[in-house]
């Protein structure tokens, strides 16, 4: 699950030739956490969703509720009232070298306080024993990596659903509270995101690609959000590893939409509205990706 077995191994050399551990540090005030405090800090990204907001964009709406109603692993037709009513919805995953194949967690912040009950939690699931007060903790053994293996209930209604990769992550955050370097995308547009590429998904965009990955050599982090409208309207910073790799990615992505510029229809559109802007180490994008283009890529 986790990518730590190096460091781990050292910190129980230490533990063990060291002075006894001090006192443990004040439990976390679940009282005082929404969902979204659940995410842990080894994620390489989160979409935060404004729920309440999709609902008035039909289109996106009905793709949502598409999505939700025919995912076959089950992770978010078990929680569908919860996400009908929810907020806000946060999904963080992490990537590997050759992809994201489905580890992750998925936190629902609900519109309104009071209790979710039993009826959000699959039937698979059973209760863990020892969960902290405010909070229903289930688990469940599944050999699906995209499953959901944990299900965490608070007590004001919020919902965290973590796939087995990522159990360990999240009871972590259980036991000692939120990590403060989690990503955490602010609550702006019809959803917001943040994350970084990890170093072999990286190293990967070295070895010959298209250009889309040969732009995102280099690339550090990321973080923005987007917009509804008459199309969507989409903000984005790039952070790169040096103002090089910054200036190497703005060339190959003016020349990806020179390319647009010459296709007819929604790409042409697309391509006219890009505006792109390098400063040293940051690469700064805004455009309108018509709906046109979206449903191309549907």
């Amino acid at each position: 699950m986790a990518r730590r077995a190096i460091a781990l191994g050292s910190l129980l050399l230490v533990a063990a030739c060291g002075p006894s551990s001090p006192p443990a540090g004040p439990k976390p005030r679940f009282e005082l956490l929404g969902p979204a405090d659940f995410l842990p800090n080894d994620l390489d990204f989160v979409i935060r969703i404004d729920a309440r907001r999709l609902r008035g964009e039909p289109a996106l709406d009905v793709a949502a509720r598409g999505l939700a109603t025919t995912d076959k692993s089950g992770m978010l037709r078990s929680v569908l009232p919860a996400l009908e009513q929810a907020r806000a919805i946060f999904v963080g995953g992490r990537l590997m070298a050759d992809g994201f194949h489905g580890d992750g967690v998925v936190a629902i912040e609900p519109a309104g306080s009071g209790d979710v009950g039993a009826n959000a939690v699959d039937p698979s699931f059973q209760p863990m024993p020892g969960a902290p007060a405010r909070v229903a903790i289930f688990e469940r053994k599944t050999d699906s990596r995209h499953e959901a293996a944990l299900e965490i209930v608070l007590e004001g209604g919020g919902i965290v659903l973590a796939t087995a990769a990522e159990v360990d992550a999240v009871m972590r955050v259980v036991r000692s509270g939120p990590d403060a370097d989690r990503f955490d995308p602010p609550a702006r547009g019809l959803a917001s995101f943040a994350g970084r590429m990890p170093a072999a998904a990286t190293a990967r965009a070295a070895t010959p690609a298209p250009i889309v990955r040969r732009i995102a050599l280099g690339l550090a982090r990321y973080a923005g959000f987007v917009e509804g409208g008459d199309a969507l309207h989409v903000e984005i910073e790039l952070f790169y590893a040096s103002p090089e790799a910054a200036a190497g990615a703005a060339s190959l992505a003016r020349s990806l939409l020179t390319r647009l510029g010459e296709a007819a229809g929604p790409l042409r559109s697309l391509s006219d509205s890009v505006q792109l802007a390098n400063e040293a180490e940051v690469v700064r994008v805004r455009a309108a990706v018509p709906f046109a283009v979206v449903a191309e890529l549907h």
